[in-house]
């Protein structure tokens, strides 16, 4: 097999790992600017946490619609609207005045726009373009949203301090409608075919290409029809309690964890900081353990990020008896990064290998809903209960146990096919 200079596929993963970079990075804002909402407005967290459940219920409701459009329509149709949604959504978030402006602008706009161009469907775009080396351009382009968290966040804070809440959402609104739309406009394209290549770079043997093209046809199902063949598939339901507890832990975490740092006594900066220190770490925990996943088998991969990330609460709990202690601040961005870093290349990857062919996209929107399900019972019940009893110690604590669920369900009740195809 003949392979051309250039795989196109390497700029797809590099395309994918910038706007990952803007679209978790957006998302995620929201815990910056509601410490200046709570100053000047006075809202309580629990408010906003249910704000931030608005997000992710949007985003939750919208992904199985947009993974069909990314499989009947393709990957452009749908990743071109992305940044028109949630970059709207900044602009008009620079007008908040009201708490109902809350619940619309900087979330409900967002959580369109990060369905049309977020984490599953770029999950679902990766596999069209890689089979060999998945894993490892899994990670790699996943781990964008680290750099998202490691060089936007703390510049949000930043400007937060310098101009002010308000400019601060119109620059970020600004730079994702006329820097990162364009960039997707003139670099996205479909498949490799759409260019004369094939998947991985390769000359397929003669005949290959029209095997795979009548595989595609007969994949191409009614939207129920996918979802009752999902309901009764063993690995579906795996992965679906997976991303749940992936979606409760990533957005209970990162919507407290600027107010639970100052709250320790951390800086508003230092603050910013640590957030976005684990996001580097997490763009090295999603390609090691991407790469990993590719030889020592995704669940093994899987279940040891969990375990890293449930140390890391464990560690994150800690700064309520000790305070601002750098050390410990250091130890809990090392292990929680790249816990969560590989939690997310994992599971990407083991959705990829178990539901191959044009119905991916759909799956992974069918699989988004139980994550966005986790984003939306986070944040408000960490909020609320910080309200009511002065602490995140019950929140954190169900984190860690979901942790342990998901070790068990990865090693013990999901199915690997890879395993399976190799005996």
């Amino acid at each position: 097999m003949k392979k051309k200079l250039y795989f196109y596929g390497w700029t797809i993963v590099s395309l994918i790992f910038f706007c990952m970079a803007y679209s978790v990075a957006v998302r995620f804002s929201f815990s910056i600017f509601q410490t200046s909402l709570i100053e000047e407005f006075g809202w309580g967290r629990g408010v906003l946490g249910s704000a931030y459940a608005i997000m992710l219920g949007t985003y939750a409701i919208t992904c199985p619609f947009t993974g069909r459009l990314f499989d009947t329509k393709g990957p452009r149709f749908v990743l071109l609207w992305g940044p028109i949604f949630y970059g709207v959504g900044m602009l008009l978030s620079s007008l908040i005045s009201e708490l109902w402006h809350v619940f619309v602008f900087p979330t409900l706009l967002v959580g369109l726009g990060i369905a049309m161009s977020g984490f599953p469907i770029y999950s679902a775009l990766i596999p069209k373009w890689f089979n060999k080396k998945r894993g490892i351009a899994t990670g790699i382009a996943l781990s964008g949203s680290g750099i998202g968290m490691l060089m936007l966040i703390p510049l949000i804070e930043y400007s937060i301090s310098l101009v002010g809440w308000r400019w601060t959402y119109l620059l970020l609104g600004s730079s994702v409608l006329f820097l990162l739309f364009p960039i997707v406009y003139f670099f996205l394209y479909n498949k490799p075919e759409d260019i004369g290549q094939n998947i991985d770079g390769e000359e397929l043997p003669e005949g290959s290409a029209t095997e795979l093209v009548l595989e595609d046809k007969k994949e191409k199902i009614g939207f129920l029809e996918i979802y009752n063949k999902l309901k009764n598939d063993r690995n579906f339901w795996v992965l679906a309690i997976t991303v749940f507890l992936i979606g409760l832990n990533n957005n209970m975490i990162f919507s407290q964890l600027h107010l639970y740092l100052t709250d320790v006594k951390f800086s508003s900066s230092s603050s910013a900081l640590i957030f976005g220190s684990v996001g580097f770490v997490r763009i090295a925990g999603s390609i090691v353990m991407g790469w990993c996943s590719d030889y020592i088998g995704r669940p093994n991969a899987q279940s040891l990020s969990a375990l890293l990330t449930g140390i890391g609460i464990l560690v994150l709990m800690c700064f309520v008896f000790v305070g601002n202690s750098i050390y410990l601040a250091i130890l809990y961005i090392l292990i929680f990064g790249i816990g969560l870093g590989g939690m997310t290349s994992c599971y990407s990857a083991m959705a990829a290998d178990s539901f191959k062919g044009n119905t991916l996209g759909s799956t992974m929107g069918f699989l988004e809903v139980f994550f966005g399900l986790g984003g939306v019972l986070g944040p408000p019940f960490a909020g609320f209960v910080f309200d009511y009893t002065g602490s995140y110690l019950f929140p954190f604590m169900s984190i860690v146990v979901g942790m342990v669920v998901v070790i068990f369900f990865t090693l013990v009740v999901y199915r690997d096919p890879n395993k399976n195809a190799s005996v």
